[in-house]
């Protein structure tokens, strides 16, 4: 079993072990035609066990709250592969896993085009989705047709469910016929895959729709799309607008796709680098900017690093005084952070962690380990050590702005170098603190 669930309570592992064992496949046999409706969720937050965007819910009790924007935004859950999950076994409040997914590009195509891009005061927008108000912002149901490629290798756990591939996912409402249905649910305190006969949408459980905010003091930015890419964008090329070198004022920046590469398959990185981010994309009305090959003097003015398509550092070294102006800028509203390392991984890092669940004030962390459990994972430094100048967070046109000075060298932490640092940075699905929807090493040159 997946490492994360050492993490969380005894009585939870109990419940979720007994939903993790691979369901008896009577009713079905390699080479078979079947049809299946319910919940699609990624592999990622099933092994989890809470739902990343939402970490006080139960990922197999609580489908329904899973928004579209973690499950085809976020790329650690789209690139861990999908599955349908059974029914909600009544005694339990537990969904059965159902068939695993093997062609997650059909997956996130028709969840983009089945999700709402319109702007949502119950989760956070997605980004990739093309669909209007009218439709729904989390709980992503769909009727599923596939081939039974394998039935699983028998271990306890995801890899324990058949796989089926040359899958069509259509409408939840189109619902399956009496030759081929299938349904997965609790019997005896076993998951089973069952003949359905013929079935019918679950039209009592409702996915939640999108509400317009009525006011431009929402924080969310609507994304709309001219064109919906087929497939995820793998290559993006960030424009930004003119930054005047006087002003600490953010730009507010956005993202171009550059191109396509149809080889390229969404499940092929459980980690994938800058390049393999999904795309927002422009209106065609909007104008793109393409910075000056100069090199700028960072003594003197901001400079700027794109550290992926929504996630941007700006910084000005004030040699003076011996310290370093950083901000920090997310397309988005969450909890945001910068870490500056010795060796680009994760434990023995320091950060500067911003949320406007924290006070509003960023303040230093120490990394600790990497765990989906925020208390295991970072130990805020001791007051004394809270050297942070002028240190704010704010959000500005949907945007999470974090901004501080720090000193380059202190006592008992890693010292910010005039020349090349390994740094990382990080956001989170919502303000708070919890596992991370997006990270990444980066090396920031300060000579330069």
């Amino acid at each position: 079993m997946n490492s994360y669930f050492i993490h969380f309570p005894g009585y939870f592992m109990i419940l979720l072990v007994a939903y993790l064992h691979n369901a008896t496949v009577e009713a079905i046999a390699v080479g078979d035609d079947v049809c299946m409706t319910g919940y699609i969720m990624d592999i990622f937050c099933i092994e989890l066990g809470v739902l990343l965007d939402n970490p006080q819910i139960t990922t197999l009790e609580g489908p329904e709250n899973h928004s579209f924007h973690c499950l085809l935004d976020v790329p650690v859950c789209y690139n861990s592969g999908f599955m349908v999950l059974g029914e909600k076994d009544s005694k339990t409040s537990l969904h059965c896993l159902g068939p695993r997914l093997e062609e997650s590009d059909v997956v996130i195509n028709s969840g983009r085009a089945a999700g709402s891009s319109a702007k949502s005061t119950t989760h956070t927008t997605c980004k990739t989705c093309s669909g209007d108000a009218s439709k729904p912002v989390s709980g992503y149901r769909a009727t599923v047709k596939g081939t039974v490629k394998y039935l699983g290798d028998g271990s306890s756990g995801v890899l324990g469910q058949p796989m089926l591939n040359n899958i069509k996912v259509l409408d939840f409402e189109v619902g399956c016929g009496e030759e081929d249905g299938i349904v997965v649910k609790n019997i005896g305190g076993e998951c089973k895959i069952l003949p359905s006969g013929t079935t019918s949408p679950l039209s009592a459980i409702p996915s939640l729709v999108s509400s317009i905010a009525p006011s431009e003091s929402t924080t969310q930015q609507v994304y709309t799309t001219t064109t919906p890419s087929a497939q995820p964008i793998v290559s993006i090329s960030p424009t930004y607008p003119p930054t005047s070198p006087s002003s600490s004022t953010p730009s507010t920046f956005k993202v171009q796709p550059e191109s396509l590469d149809p080889s390229s398959s969404p499940s092929e990185s459980i980690t994938p680098s800058v390049s393999t981010q999904s795309s927002v994309f422009l209106t065609s009305d909007e104008p793109s900017f393409v910075p000056s090959a100069s090199t700028p003097d960072c003594n003197t003015q901001f400079c700027e690093k794109a550290l992926s398509d929504d996630y941007l550092l700006r910084y000005m070294i004030n040699a003076e005084d011996g310290t370093i102006t950083m901000e920090v800028i997310y397309d988005g509203e969450a909890w945001v952070a910068v870490a500056f390392s010795e060796d680009e991984y994760m434990p023995g890092s320091d950060a500067v962690i911003g949320s406007l669940e924290l006070a509003n004030v960023p303040q230093k962390y120490r990394l600790l380990a990497k765990t989906p459990v925020v208390d295991s994972a970072i130990e805020l430094m001791p007051e004394e050590e809270q050297t942070l100048i002028n240190a704010i967070i704010e959000v500005r046109d949907g945007q999470t702005v974090m901004k501080f000075t720090k000193i380059l060298k202190e006592p008992g932490q890693i010292e910010i170098m005039i020349g090349l640092n390994n740094m990382l940075w990080a956001y989170g699905s919502s303000n708070t603190l919890s596992y991370h929807a997006q990270r990444s090493p980066f090396a920031l040159d300060l000579s330069s």
